[in-house]
């Protein structure tokens, strides 16, 4: 683990807002339901859920700066962490700017980061098709490689020992935790992957029997 404190640079506000982006975006909450928080493009919007027995209290909102435009956020568990990736790594960081930290293996886009239910490690994943598994204490990883398709999701279930990954060929994965083995996959309907040539080929021959049936209809 790296620290690059000029990477990910906290500012914080306490105020009732509202956040305009380019396009609609996600909202990713936490599972304790304290906070909630919105990506827009290199920065990270987290609020926090104010109690009902402080009602009138502003909401305090934190902003994470990155470097990169941001992909995917997950927060963690318990603590006060959220995990960000981008078009080519992954950081970790908190409302402290001094404690933000980059790890490096992905080389594209992280379409996938999720923390296992203690929060003791983190799950990330994209176009390289690999699942990568984080131990956040000392961060070492371990990989579930040759999955054979960019990853679009994953998810936790309330059984600690499963897990599923969702892949860009519509296959959904299975998994056995911690040790990542698949136990099943769910293949659902393939879209047959077509070459500029192959579809100019079937446009001209849809043209012509369509050219025809017109002048068999004119004669």
């Amino acid at each position: 683990m790296n620290s690059i404190p000029e990477a990910l640079q906290s500012s914080q506000t306490f105020l009732n807002d509202s956040l305009l982006t380019q396009q609609p975006e996600l909202i990713t909450i936490s599972s304790s339901g304290k906070f909630f928080g919105v990506r827009n493009k290199r920065k990270l919007h987290v609020w926090e859920v104010i109690a009902h027995d402080h009602e009138g209290a502003p909401i305090k909102k934190i902003t994470l700066h990155h470097t990169k435009n941001l992909t995917v956020f997950a927060f963690h568990p318990t603590e006060r962490i959220v995990a960000a990736g981008d078009m080519k790594g992954l950081g970790l960081g908190d409302d402290d700017a001094d404690s933000c930290a980059t790890w490096h293996w992905h080389s594209a886009e992280v379409k996938v980061l999720s923390f296992s239910s203690d929060g003791a490690y983190l799950f990330s994943g994209g176009k390289e098709g690999v699942l990568v598994f984080w131990q956040l204490d000392t961060g070492k990883k371990k990989f579930l490689p040759r999955i054979g398709s960019p990853l679009l999701y994953f998810t936790t279930s309330l059984d600690p020992s499963l897990s599923s990954v969702s892949c860009a060929d519509n296959r959904i994965h299975l998994l056995k935790m911690p040790s990542m083995e698949i136990l099943k996959s769910i293949s659902g309907i393939k879209v047959c992957y077509q070459s500029k040539s192959a579809r100019e080929t079937i446009n001209q021959v849809m043209m012509s029997r369509y050219i025809k049936l017109l002048s068999f209809f004119l004669v």
